[in-house]
């Protein structure tokens, strides 16, 4: 974790220990999150308690010592931490990946990527054939995005697209809401995450077009908040196996819509970003975080397509021209700027949510679902 982000968690622990703070965190309503919640806790001591200056003082000091941590690096993205008090339990999470290993019933089935990174590689994805019809009704009326998207992600594959779709639906309902009550609980977070990328992967990049028209701005809205979603998993529990996974997820997406990713940087960060060091960075950063969890060898593949892209410019060592050979810098000096990129998208990208512009309400959502299930069930 970076000092910055250290030292703000020492300021909110603080903050804990001022007076009223837990009865301020048991009554306030989790879904109604406000821009900064220690004006909140200002107007709920001010209602609730006696009026202490040396107090009200203090958490001020607190307020603007945060604020100046968040503002004196621009490596720290907004994204980082969560707060523990906001965290949404739920007992049936931590039964769930449990039980559906359990369901695993030793089958392996193949299909086919819908981006082919390689010239000489047929990628197929690899599935793990589930029966969870045994701990299916344990679960079927959860309302976390994390289970639903996996019984999504389960079912879907499964080709059950009656029930998958529905799970999916569920997901769709926090993965696309503002305010989200799951946004300070890591688990529901990257559940909201798999359910965006459950649905652009369904889709497809002609659905993605299909569904955008020249006012609803539909394709660029899924990836804006799937690349948001990505970067808060990657940043909820910086240093974790989590982010690790979701920096090398980021670089694959910006890998696989490289033309939208391209106007979404020049949009919100500047012009002339290139994609593929990005894509670059990610996998580097994926790999060094794995690397220090001892996890090298499994995150190898990620160093290795970070390296291919920097000497040849994509994932095919074919006589191409690479990134060092048009770029002055050196490949950490290129992975650091990246890096400060990806921050500043994740600023603005994270300002647009907090003004609700990734906001789909339930008949936006069921128009997409319906669009999936006339692709899936009605056509065949």
């Amino acid at each position: 974790m970076h000092e910055a982000t250290s030292n703000i968690y020492h300021m909110i622990n603080l903050l804990a220990d001022m007076p009223g703070f837990d009865s301020f965190v048991k009554e306030r309503d989790i879904t109604k999150h406000t821009s900064d919640f220690i004006d909140a806790f200002l107007a709920w001591r001010s209602e609730h308690l006696m009026t202490n200056k040396n107090d009200e003082t203090t958490i001020r000091i607190i307020q603007e010592k945060i604020q100046a941590y968040k503002h004196e690096n621009n490596k720290v993205s907004p994204l980082s931490g969560f707060y523990k008090q906001y965290k949404v339990h739920d007992c049936l999470v931590s039964d769930f990946d449990e039980d559906v290993l359990k369901c695993r019933i030793g089958k392996v089935y193949f299909t086919n990527a819908d981006v082919q990174h390689y010239k000489t590689i047929k990628e197929k994805i690899a599935n793990i054939a589930v029966d969870i019809s045994p701990i299916y009704d344990k679960y079927k009326n959860s309302n976390n995005p994390y289970i639903n998207a996996q019984l999504a992600e389960i079912l879907n594959r499964g080709k059950q697209y009656n029930i998958g779709l529905l799970h999916l639906y569920q997901a769709l309902i926090y993965a696309l809401s503002y305010p989200n009550p799951y946004w300070d609980t890591p688990i529901a977070v990257y559940g909201c995450m798999r359910a965006l990328w459950e649905l652009q992967y369904l889709l497809g990049k002609k659905g993605l077009t299909d569904l955008t028209t020249n006012t609803n701005r539909f394709c660029g809205k899924i990836l804006e908040m799937l690349y948001l979603l990505l970067s808060r998993s990657i940043h909820i529990e910086e240093n974790s196996l989590l982010s690790a996974i979701c920096l090398s997820l980021r670089a694959d997406l910006m890998y696989d819509y490289n033309i939208e990713y391209m106007y979404i940087f020049n949009t919100y960060v500047g012009l002339g970003v290139n994609i593929e060091i990005q894509y670059m960075a990610d996998k580097a950063f994926s790999h060094e975080i794995a690397a220090s969890l001892g996890l090298a060898s499994v995150f190898e593949q990620q160093f290795k397509d970070s390296l291919k892209m920097y000497q040849h410019g994509n994932l095919v060592p074919y006589n191409s021209i690479g990134i060092r050979d048009v770029e002055d810098e050196t490949m950490g000096q290129l992975n650091s700027k990246a890096w400060k990129r990806s921050i500043i998208l994740d600023t603005n990208l994270y300002g647009q949510y907090q003004k609700g512009e990734y906001f789909f309400d339930k008949s936006q959502i069921t128009e997409i679902i319906s669009y999936l299930h006339n692709k899936y069930i009605t056509s065949k």
